[in-house]
């Protein structure tokens, strides 16, 4: 793996327990009793993340792609 791979797979890394960590907070602030995931959470979350990165050709990843270029340029 080259150092540009794992710095893309850290970064998505980074990216996937901040998603997780701010839904964890939102929840606490509406009040619910929110308990620590586990690790498994974190990884599922960068796995979805990563199908984004791995593979462009995907359908929606393309139509994502589309709409952040299109927001990008207002």
């Amino acid at each position: 793996m080259s150092d540009n791979e794992k710095r893309i797979r850290f970064e998505v890394l980074q990216t996937a327990i901040g998603i997780v960590d701010q839904g964890l907070y939102w929840r606490k602030e509406n009040g619910e009793n929110v308990n620590p995931p586990d690790t498994s959470v974190y990884i599922a979350k960068a796995e979805e993340l990563m199908k984004f990165v791995d593979d462009i050709r995907d359908p929606m990843v393309k139509n994502v792609t589309q709409l952040l270029t299109e927001h990008s340029g207002k």
